[in-house]
């Protein structure tokens, strides 16, 4: 799947033109891209990076930085190597320095556990897993 912050419209435009047989995700609103590290804030643009997940959601390999023309070929070397433990990820502004955070700028996911700053992600919806309206006070 690709995730772009491109509209639907575009997105398919572009999907057609590039003859892309798998679906694109909208993120217009840039939840994917901030929740995964490719965008600072909703406002941002989002950079070009790839994650590698598996079939139950654990992220297995991340390439901060993909050229678009090499990737497709890098990454597919790279599956036929066993893949080293991934780093452990916070994304900065989300969880790191959560003790210096004002208590009522601490939120908590009541699906997930995940905690954040209201001063990095102001959004209802979970920065992780993205489930809405579950936040609560941490």
């Amino acid at each position: 799947m690709g995730v772009s912050t491109d509209d639907q419209a575009a997105n398919a435009e572009f999907a057609k033109q590039q003859g892309f047989e798998f679906p694109l995700l909208c993120d217009d609103l840039r939840a994917v891209s901030m929740a995964y590290g490719a965008a600072a804030n909703a406002q941002a643009t989002a950079s070009r990076m790839a994650v590698l997940i598996d079939r139950d959601g654990k992220v297995e390999k991340v390439w901060p930085s993909v050229d678009a023309r090499k990737f497709p070929e890098e990454a597919l070397a790279s599956l036929k190597e066993p893949l080293p433990p991934p780093p452990p990820y916070v994304k900065p502004g989300l969880t790191a320095n959560m003790d210096k955070v004002k208590p009522e700028q601490r939120l908590k996911c009541s699906v997930c556990s995940f905690k954040w700053s209201t001063l990095a992600y102001d959004k209802p919806a979970c920065p992780k897993c993205l489930a809405k309206d579950t936040a609560v006070a941490a």
